[in-house]
């Protein structure tokens, strides 16, 4: 029985394969990994849960998405992290739906699925959350 690889390393597949990359260079030129770490996270042996903040940064902009939806599809956070009480929430406030996975998962294969190319990459040390010596 075949398993199927967590929803981010698909999402990784579908778009590295829209703009005609292969894994090696998706990993290479946008994930700032080496294939085989991407590897091991597709075959379970490394969580996906536990990738590192620039990784999800770099998955991120590859993928074209905001990096908070990728810390939820890699299960780095979860719906329960924004639970609240009846009486933290502000008034008006709209509570988060119950199937707020299943809307995140169908959100992001959809963007994942657009045409739109990634960004491009900023020169190292100017990347979003990291500090240069020269800034």
């Amino acid at each position: 029985m075949d398993r199927r690889p967590p929803l981010l390393i698909e999402l990784i597949q579908r778009r590295a394969a829209l703009l005609g990359l292969t894994i090696k260079e998706a990993c290479e030129q946008h994930l700032g990994c080496v294939p085989n770490y991407y590897f091991q996270l597709k075959s379970g042996k490394r969580s996906v849960s536990s990738v590192s903040g620039q990784f999800a940064a770099n998955c991120a902009q590859f993928l074209g998405m905001p990096r908070i939806v990728v810390l939820l599809i890699a299960g780095v956070l979860t719906p329960v992290d924004w639970e609240l009480h009846a009486e933290q929430m502000r008034p008006g406030a709209v509570p988060l739906p119950p199937d707020l996975d299943a809307l995140l998962a169908a959100v992001a294969v959809e963007r994942v699925d657009s045409a739109s190319p990634p960004a491009k990459r900023l020169p190292r040390g100017r990347r979003s959350g990291t500090l240069s010596a020269r800034s």
